[in-house]
């Protein structure tokens, strides 16, 4: 059995996890962040994705907020999100369709109360794909390094 952390963590709703992540990596965003963030986001919470695109998420605007990271931690925190969903899902597949069924259906606004214990290989997943992510909206190694690590350090502080 993989190691585990000693309690379970809440899974973060996209906009609060969003916003710890540019809490503790770039804190002059904060004043301004429900204002970037809510173009990218449904009524409901879940991130937008573009008509017609692929798998494409936001559609257009990410370019023109050059300098501002919260468009980009928000794109990397839902794929870590997404990430740590199919992971557990994976591991415990029967057990929890119906709890991520309310997560997914939850209104994310402000609350998301499933909890899942994390695992280093979940862990790994999340930063991965929140690394991903910042890759291919632009971010330099160094700096997607950075935010990958700033999302995974958010899911574990309890504290949000």
């Amino acid at each position: 059995m993989p190691p585990t952390l000693p309690q379970p963590v809440p899974v973060p709703s996209l906009r609060s996890w969003t916003l710890a992540v540019v809490t503790s990596h770039r804190p002059d965003e904060t004043e301004v962040f429900d204002t970037l963030v809510e173009p990218y986001l449904t009524p409901r919470g879940s991130l937008r994705r573009q008509r017609g695109g692929a798998d494409r998420a936001l559609g257009s605007g990410l370019d023109t907020a050059v300098g501002l990271i919260t468009p980009v931690a928000l794109l990397a925190c839902a794929a870590a999100r997404e990430a740590l969903i199919d992971t557990v899902k994976n591991e415990v597949s029967g057990r929890i369709d119906g709890l991520l069924r309310r997560v997914l259906r939850s209104d994310e606004r402000d609350t998301a109360e499933t909890e899942v214990v994390l695992t280093v290989e979940t862990l790994a997943a999340v930063r991965d794909a929140g690394m991903r992510a910042a890759r291919q909206a632009g971010l330099d190694e160094t700096e997607a390094r950075a935010l990958a690590d700033a999302v995974t350090g958010a899911l574990l502080d309890t504290e949000r």
